[in-house]
């Protein structure tokens, strides 16, 4: 019963990313909320300091943006703080356990996938025949641009050879399973095992840019890591070169970066900011995020005024979470993500009496900078691991 809690909670945590219809709504925040804090209660635990100074912290950023901007939304204000508790409760119950069930939950998922995956690219509409019920789980928004959640898959029509296994997307995918991935290598300091390939094998099949590149940097970590241990390793450093080639080499790679090198040359033109974009390329998306950071290096807290706006009246978005992050929380938001990391890093090692450097730092970061993961309850509560002093069930 208490292992099934703690793999509840986590799983709480991670269902918003798959984007089905009742894990973004209030109603589930609240929810998900109000069990962990009784819990909590329940168990007697007590509350530490950090949690209440970074809910204080972010209380006085957007106290701060009202007296520069004049704009004040509480409802949306309350949001953000209970998507700051709720990686507390988690941490706070479930503890460094966490660390062995989110690799657990990584490797089903992405084992689960597979099938699942090859029936979508044979006839993805066999799948929506069997599991019919998706468009009751599913956001109007997603069903009008043919993407479906059956629970445990999502089918996106439009990129059928990609793989989303069972979040909103094949890059949203692939950062679960790379995080998964990072736990694991830093548990068998760079050694690879069934788990860790698995895995490995099957993120390749989301496609995803961001994914390929923390592969290359495994790679990279893993030959540097073993070369001095054993020179007849030398002997695969051209094999290695030519799969970090071919990866390269792939259209997702090379071309795909170059569209949004265009992309943000078009968007942060003139021109660009005139047309009624919905969302952006990640590194246009820094761009414009960064200019709006200097101009007010407080941070803009949830509020939109004094931030870039269309033409048309529209907040200038896309899926950068580390500009999305820099942005709200201005100078302080980058000291914290900096000292989360390297506890986090620290953590890591000690817990697994693991010398790797800049890993889990890199990582996070390469799937921050490419996905809007920064009000991720997932994320949050790894990274809150270091700084809460967690009772063992």
């Amino acid at each position: 019963m208490l292992n099934f809690l703690k793999y509840l909670l986590v799983l709480l945590s991670i269902l918003p990313l798959t984007s089905m219809t009742f894990t973004i709504t209030d109603e589930y925040l609240m929810g998900i909320n109000l069990l962990g804090v009784t819990i909590f209660i329940f168990t007697r635990l007590k509350l530490d300091k950090f949690i209440i100074y970074l809910i204080a912290s972010f209380l006085i950023i957007n106290v701060m943006a009202f007296f520069f901007f004049g704009s004040f939304n509480l409802f949306v204000i309350i949001g953000f703080i209970l998507r700051l508790l709720f990686p507390y409760w988690v941490v706070k119950i479930v503890g460094k356990d966490l660390l062995d069930i989110v690799p657990k939950i990584g490797f089903f998922s992405a084992v689960l996938s597979l099938p699942f995956y090859l029936i979508q690219l044979i006839n993805y509409r066999l799948l929506l025949n069997i599991f019919s019920y998706y468009p009751l789980i599913t956001t109007d928004l997603r069903l009008s641009v043919g993407k479906y959640s059956l629970f445990f898959h999502t089918i996106d029509i439009n990129i059928l050879e990609r793989n989303n296994g069972f979040l909103w997307e094949p890059g949203g995918f692939g950062y679960f399973l790379g995080i998964s991935l990072i736990i694991l290598l830093y548990k068998s300091n760079l050694k690879f095992n069934f788990q860790s390939i698995i895995i490995l094998l099957i993120g390749l099949t989301t496609l995803s840019t961001t994914y390929y590149i923390f592969i290359i940097l495994i790679f990279i970590l893993y030959f540097l890591n073993n070369v001095n241990k054993n020179l007849g390793f030398l002997i695969l450093l051209p094999i290695f070169i030519g799969i970090i080639f071919v990866m390269l080499s792939q259209e997702f790679m090379f071309q795909k970066i170059e569209n949004h090198i265009l992309d943000t040359q078009e968007v942060t033109s003139a021109v660009g900011y005139s047309k009624n974009y919905d969302k952006i390329g990640r590194l246009a998306n820094f761009q414009v995020e960064m200019l709006d950071f200097l101009s007010y290096p407080i941070g803009f807290g949830v509020q939109e005024k004094g931030r870039t706006m269309t033409s048309y009246g529209d907040f200038v978005s896309g899926p950068c979470g580390l500009s999305h992050h820099i942005a709200r929380w201005g100078i302080w938001g980058i000291i914290i993500l900096i000292i989360s990391l390297q506890k986090f890093s620290k953590y890591l090692n000690h817990n697994f009496n693991s010398q790797i450097k800049l890993f889990s730092t890199l990582g996070i970061l390469f799937f921050l900078f490419s996905n809007p993961i920064d009000r991720d309850l997932f994320l949050f509560s790894l990274l809150y691991l270091p700084f809460v002093k967690s009772w063992y069930l």
